[in-house]
């Protein structure tokens, strides 16, 4: 197995991100780290994560499109092992998640397996925040990721070529793209039911590139153009309001906060408030 870790102008999280690869049972026979911010590739801070395990190799990557996709893509195309797992600088992983995820694989002989996953707030852990069910098809989930990310599913390299990898004009949802292909082209997948997975989300707001602003604006508005022929008037209710919500950003104009706040509004569905409200009230979620 490879382990493909992009990383954009976050050592010190990609030096924990390493580590938790590092701490495995079952440990990569490569780390591919591949740096696309355009800094010092010898710097101190990334010699040190370079220098934490031969297995280790950081690769720096110019990346035109700006996209977690396109430098997953090159990661993957350096890598030797028929397996491939991605881990998003910014989260880690627990010991037992890539045993387990291969077990899986092999038992269940699927072409990909997703793993539960928690998300890690400044309140504490959000538990199932990543949980896939099986059985999803393209068509259901292009409005709503059910629950992959680019940290918490382990591919057989072969499956991986065979769709063309990640999107790299995919700024935003490029995930979401990717399992949609997946399922389109007919691969199988598996889930284990286990968070061993953790995202981070304490990051300062605009770091993450799912935050608010143009760049998700702009992303999600790709997103929307990729697949306008497939949505359901539902789903595309959905995607607006996506839209909507990633204008409203400290500094904005109050006019135009208030137009796109209208807009959110206008565009949902109630069982968005009641699932607004369940989550700010589900406080046993934290721990």
């Amino acid at each position: 197995m490879s382990c493909v870790i992009p990383t954009h102008q976050r050592d010190e999280l990609c030096l924990r991100a390493v580590s938790s690869v590092l701490k495995q049972e079952i440990v990569p026979v490569e780390i591919i780290v591949v740096d696309d911010s355009g800094r010092d590739p010898e710097r101190p801070s990334l010699q040190a994560i370079a220098d934490l395990d031969p297995r280790v190799h950081v690769l720096p990557f110019e990346n035109p499109s700006k996209s977690a996709a396109a430098s997953r893509n090159f990661g993957a195309s350096r890598a030797s092992s028929s397996v491939l797992a991605f881990l998003d600088d910014d989260d880690y992983w627990l010991p037992s998640y890539l045993a387990t995820a291969l077990i899986e694989l092999e038992r269940s002989e699927a072409d990909f397996v997703v793993t539960w996953g928690a998300m890690l707030t400044s309140k504490g852990l959000v538990h199932k925040n990543w949980a896939m069910e099986t059985g999803c098809r393209g068509d259901d989930v292009i409005a709503g990721n059910p629950g992959i990310t680019g940290s918490n599913f382990v591919i057989r390299r072969a499956v991986f070529d065979r769709v063309g990898g990640f999107d790299s004009e995919m700024v935003v949802n490029d995930d979401l793209d990717f399992l949609i292909r997946l399922l389109d082209a007919g691969a199988t997948y598996s889930v284990v039911s286990q968070e061993l997975v953790v995202q981070d989300a304490t990051g300062a707001a605009g770091s993450h590139l799912s935050s608010r602003g143009p760049r998700q604006v702009e992303g999600l508005n790709r997103y929307r153009a990729k697949y306008a022929s497939r949505l359901t008037r539902r789903q595309d209710r959905i995607l607006q309001r996506q839209s909507h919500i990633a204008r409203l950003v400290p500094g904005t104009p109050r006019p135009e906060y208030a137009r796109h706040l209208v807009g959110a509004l206008v565009f949902s569905y109630p069982t968005d408030f009641v699932q607004a409200f369940k989550r700010r009230m589900s406080s046993a979620r934290y721990e």
